[in-house]
């Protein structure tokens, strides 16, 4: 029989271990991640990851491997609770849940999402080999195009709940502007709330259709009010995370 699986209510077959009582199920395995996250456990974080993972994060909307996924989460912290972990499916090649997260980062986001995990059974354990957010779209992320000339490159951060970030300086520790977003399919609309200037403060909405391929992404502007965004955020972009 497959252990480790009875903690989501479920008993199909799944891979021997040496012992039944060495492998954590399911459920207890994901809690036991989101304490590992929570706590920044860096070096115990990636005994819980399968080889080849991928892995989105707020910090990495746009998925990448477990080394970006510890790097990104020093640099931008979060915590997860994850609750009400079910299984989809358990073969012998693996196994997928959906659980409820809640995720917080102080005075920038806190979100309820839903929470998708593949497993594979690796070294007498469950190990997470794909971890995704289902709703969110591709075009969340990091993404940098190149400034007009004598310019420096910009920024657009598109955080997951609705919150963009605008680098455009070369001193990188405060955002240019910060604002809301709302994507509908391909439509990307911005509106700035704050600016680093307050003179270059404009809260007009502009509107973008947003073509992607691969890690790049075409800005076509369809209405922009806004003069600074208008002269610049038309154009390639490329993903950065």
């Amino acid at each position: 029989m497959f252990a480790g699986l009875a903690g989501c209510g479920s008993t199909p077959e799944a891979p021997l271990a040496s012992s039944y009582d060495e492998v954590v199920p399911l459920d207890r395995r994901l809690q036991e991640f989101a304490a590992a996250n929570n706590r920044q456990a860096y070096d115990a974080l990636g005994g819980f990851f399968a080889a080849g993972a991928k892995l989105q994060s707020p910090a990495m909307p746009r998925s990448g491997g477990a080394a970006e996924y510890t790097r990104t989460l020093a640099s931008e912290p979060f915590r997860m609770e994850v609750s009400g972990t079910e299984i989809l499916f358990a073969n012998n090649f693996g196994a997928k849940t959906r659980s409820r997260v809640r995720l917080n980062s102080p005075a920038r986001f806190t979100l309820e999402e839903s929470l998708e995990v593949r497993w594979r059974f690796e070294d007498g354990q469950w190990r997470i080999y794909e971890m995704e957010f289902p709703a969110w779209s591709p075009i969340l992320g990091v993404w940098r195009k190149a400034g007009p000339r004598g310019e420096p490159s910009m920024e657009l951060r598109l955080v997951p709940g609705g919150q963009y970030l605008v680098y455009a300086e070369r001193d990188r520790t405060l955002p240019t502007f910060r604002g809301r977003y709302r994507i509908e399919g391909s439509n990307l609309y911005l509106v700035d709330s704050s600016a680093s200037v307050a003179s270059n403060l404009n809260t007009e909405e502009g509107r973008y259709v947003v073509i992607l391929s691969g890690t790049s992404a075409d800005f076509r502007k369809v209405a922009d009010e806004n003069r600074w965004r208008s002269d610049r955020f038309e154009g390639g972009w490329t993903a950065a995370r």
